[in-house]
């Protein structure tokens, strides 16, 4: 009798840390949640890429740190590029997508499945026009850049908290 006490109470003991552990997971999230969406709306954020996908070729891990850097009146680019290009870079700092813009456009909409689109359009670069985000509650992210003279490539990463 006394056994079968104990294993009622260890049970109960163990579905009372297992409900308190699956309540701070989800408080947890909704707290990320709202970073996240504090930081689209005050246009305040880091995007760490990690992989890259081009056009026309494979997905690439990215060992080195490449960010874009998101600011109510400044974005900072510092990603690599491959892929296709029809004008050729006047300079090595044009092999890339790496520049600093103060004018652009930036537009931030409620997405399906958690998630947010920004779309930035540039009118001061000649490597990129559009910057397309996809940036999911949990932090992850995906980047799509759009440019006249190359084709486009996607970046996947997580927003830096």
């Amino acid at each position: 009798m006394k056994s079968c006490k104990r294993k009622h109470v260890t049970t109960l003991a163990l579905i009372l840390l297992l409900s308190l552990f699956t309540i701070s997971v989800q408080a947890q999230q909704q707290d990320k949640a709202a970073i996240i969406e504090k930081k689209i709306q005050e246009k305040n954020f880091v995007f760490m890429a990690n992989s890259l996908t081009p056009m026309s070729g494979r997905l690439r891990i990215l060992t080195d740190p490449y960010d874009v850097t998101v600011k109510p009146d400044t974005i900072v680019s510092f990603l690599p590029y491959f892929g296709r290009v029809d004008v050729a870079p006047v300079s090595s700092r044009d092999g890339g997508i790496m520049f600093t813009s103060a004018q652009f456009s930036y537009t931030a909409e409620k997405g399906k499945k958690d998630s947010w689109n920004i779309e930035i359009k540039f009118k001061d670069q000649r490597n990129a026009s559009t910057f397309n985000f996809i940036i999911y509650d949990n932090g992850e992210a995906s980047l799509n850049v759009l440019s006249p003279y190359r084709d486009p490539i996607s970046f996947r990463g997580e927003i830096k908290l």
